[in-house]
């Protein structure tokens, strides 16, 4: 399960742009160098920065309100596909808005191997963009 400790989520990265640029700078080349490293210029990081504005318009959308259930709704993106919510397993989670972030949070990392396996199969890259995604 992804960590974050006290000291990274700090006020600073409540705000969007701060947000995405913590993300993207900071976070993703410590936790997710494999990823990082595809977004190797320029207009790599812009197309980037979009996809991570994104992933976290998708979580507020379902309910997750805090700089740290954005970052791990973001990093399931990574890990399992850009719309895992979307996933049967997944998705009930997600719509359990009225449970606190914390416990859906955690409800997402203790969804069966299979059903990880089941939902990166069936993932579809391209909704990492908004144009593309299906709420």
């Amino acid at each position: 399960m992804l960590t974050l400790h006290p000291d990274q989520m700090t006020l600073r990265i409540t705000k969007e742009a701060d947000f995405i640029d913590w993300y993207v700078n900071e976070f993703m080349p410590s936790e997710l160098p494999d990823y990082h490293a595809l977004f190797d210029s320029e207009e790599l990081i812009e197309m980037l920065k979009e996809m991570i504005k994104h992933g976290r318009g998708q979580a507020i959308h379902h309910g997750f309100n805090t700089p740290v259930s954005h970052s791990h709704f973001i990093t399931l993106m990574w890990h399992i596909g850009a719309a895992f919510y979307q996933a049967p397993e997944f998705k009930a989670i997600a719509l359990a808005k009225d449970q606190p972030e914390t416990e859906r949070i955690d409800a997402f990392y203790q969804v069966r191997d299979q059903h990880w396996r089941e939902a990166k199969q069936n993932a579809n890259e391209r909704l990492w963009l908004p144009e593309e995604a299906v709420q």
